[in-house]
């Protein structure tokens, strides 16, 4: 089997001023530790997509291991680490914020890893926490009471933090949020990191997949609905503003208001939108239903409603929107669901 792409990468050298922190983590017992990780890494179970697909997963991993160098852990505790950073996406369902996809990976990790005991418990309570902010995390962990509540505490730090570090590739890292004094050190490494991959992935062209979206279309639609909710529009009008704009501008008509029993104009929006994309396509009315029907379901399961008010009680539906409107796009029209 080839060497994994971050590996390759890692041993060209030419990494300038951080040249010694590479050299370092070569001369660690991490890196074995990492290169076996790598090699068993089950990639046919990775959330497959540009955003979150095997790239971020591998720079992940190697951000944890040199983490877990530099903290310094024993070889238990990283392999630990390791297993948290390879399957911390496996639950998504969309590209975007997802808070709730660890919950959904941690659900998954025993048959992935085959952990059990106490290092399921920590595991479980670190990648259910990686995808929520930080106040969430004390309660998570003193939910799976695990037996050493600092290791867990730690290992979920970490993980967060090797996640965060791979933040680059979306310009949306401020190291000063990261929670290890080591990991705001290597703000530059995981930028150089970043562009060296993306510059061999574009020149292999590599494709991750047809789910998910690139990174320039997450970008463009961050802007374009936040601009529009700035304007003033409301959230049923940014979304069939947004879904137009992604489908190439063709008009689906006006917004549709929401309906008593669905008090979430985002939801009711794309129920809507997505009926008349779905007829146009010669969708019969019994394929459509079911489809609305699985959205319905994947959507309360994601944001745990279909009420703006219990959403956001205080901001409304406009704190999800970029969110909301990317996952609706995502299940109706790049994935077959």
């Amino acid at each position: 089997m080839a060497e994994a792409l971050v590996l390759e990468l890692l041993r060209r050298g030419g990494w300038g001023e951080d040249a010694g922190l590479v050299d370092a983590f070569f001369a660690s017992p991490t890196f074995p530790l990492l290169r076996e990780a790598l090699a068993k890494l089950r990639r046919e179970a990775l959330y497959m997509s540009h955003v979150h697909g095997v790239g971020h997963i591998e720079r992940t991993m190697l951000h944890g291991a040199m983490l877990a160098a530099a903290e310094p852990l024993n070889g238990e505790d990283t392999r630990l680490l390791l297993a948290m950073c390879a399957y911390h996406d496996t639950g998504r369902l969309c590209d975007y914020l997802d808070g709730a996809h660890g919950a959904r990976s941690a659900e998954r990790l025993a048959s992935l890893t085959g952990l059990a005991g106490e290092e399921l418990k920590e595991a479980m309570a670190g990648v259910e926490a990686h995808s929520l902010g930080d106040g969430a995390m004390e309660g998570i962990l003193a939910r799976y009471a695990p037996a050493d509540l600092p290791r867990a505490r730690l290992l979920a730090q970490l993980l967060k933090d090797a996640d965060g570090l791979d933040r680059v590739r979306i310009h949306d890292l401020n190291a000063d949020y990261l929670r290890r004094p080591a990991s705001r050190e290597r703000e530059r490494f995981a930028l150089a990191l970043f562009e060296r991959y993306a510059s061999e992935e574009a020149a292999q062209g590599v494709n991750e997949g047809v789910g998910g979206y690139d990174l320039p279309t997450i970008h463009r639609m961050k802007e374009f609905v936040s601009s529009l909710l700035a304007r003033g529009k409301t959230c049923g009008e940014t979304a069939l503003l947004a879904w137009e704009s992604l489908g190439g501008g063709r008009s689906g008509g006006a917004a549709p208001g929401p309906k008593p029993e669905e008090d979430c104009c985002l939801l009711t929006a794309a129920l809507g939108y997505f009926d008349r994309e779905l007829a146009a396509e010669g969708r019969s009315r019994e394929e459509r239903e079911e489809k609305h029907r699985r959205f319905r379901e994947r959507f309360r399961s994601q944001y745990g409603s279909s009420r703006c008010g219990e959403l956001r009680p205080k901001s409304g539906c406009g704190g999800f929107m970029v969110d909301g409107v990317l996952f609706a796009w995502e299940f109706y029209k790049l994935t077959e669901v």
